[in-house]
């Protein structure tokens, strides 16, 4: 099983206005066939910092999306910019982080689903680019909005779609960090090193 990254060139081979924002895929190969992919973008939030605040992210989010095919990161930057991280002071880790890593979108075929693969390709991913532990990884859950109205919501063993995504999630050490929006799920990478180190010497 290996993840075979690429960087993803913007849509508009000119465009220079999202200088600090990277874009990736990656396909998951097992015997040579490809069984799952990932989207993804780099932040460099310290880049971007100033006194105002994370004012250069909101801008070059802006472009990014005007430019890119699909891709909509504006939300990572209004999500960072006005939530409250109050819960084990995860606003520190919010703003000192370098990078944030939006894991945009993570696919299997059906055929390869079930055994973990999605957690190892995020775990894989963030191994590859060698990440400094205070960067923090963002992705979103599912369609909660969706489910607060009482619609498409698939309940298996008491659980919504969301909270089953979610559990998911978790086993890979992410967690909601915001009291109001629990559709966002974030882990520091420190903090996934050190769980897989854990994991690691319980096995030996």
């Amino acid at each position: 099983m290996h993840l075979k990254l690429f960087n993803s060139p913007c849509a508009d081979p000119a465009c220079n206005d999202h200088t600090n924002i990277q874009a990736l895929s990656g396909h998951l190969l097992i015997d040579n066939i490809i069984a799952g992919s990932l989207k993804a973008q780099l932040l460099f939030a310290a880049r971007m910092r100033t006194q105002d605040g994370l004012i250069q992210m909101w801008q070059e989010c802006q472009e990014f999306d005007a430019c890119s095919n699909g891709a909509k990161i504006e939300k990572v930057e209004n999500y960072l910019a006005n939530e409250s991280f109050a819960m084990k002071d995860r606003q520190r880790d919010v703003d000192e982080a370098s990078v944030i890593l939006h894991v945009e979108e993570v696919w299997l075929k059906r055929l390869y689903r079930g055994e973990g693969r999605g957690l190892w390709m995020v775990r894989e991913l963030v191994r590859q680019l060698e990440l400094a532990d205070d960067v923090v990884v963002m992705l979103q859950a599912g369609p909660l909005s969706r489910e607060r109205q009482g619609q498409d919501t698939v309940e298996s063993d008491g659980k919504s779609a969301h909270e089953r995504i979610a559990c998911h999630w978790k086993k890979l050490g992410f967690d909601e960090w915001s009291d109001s929006d629990d559709a966002w799920l974030c882990l520091r990478v420190g903090e996934m090193k050190q769980s897989a180190g854990r994991r690691v010497q319980d096995e030996e």
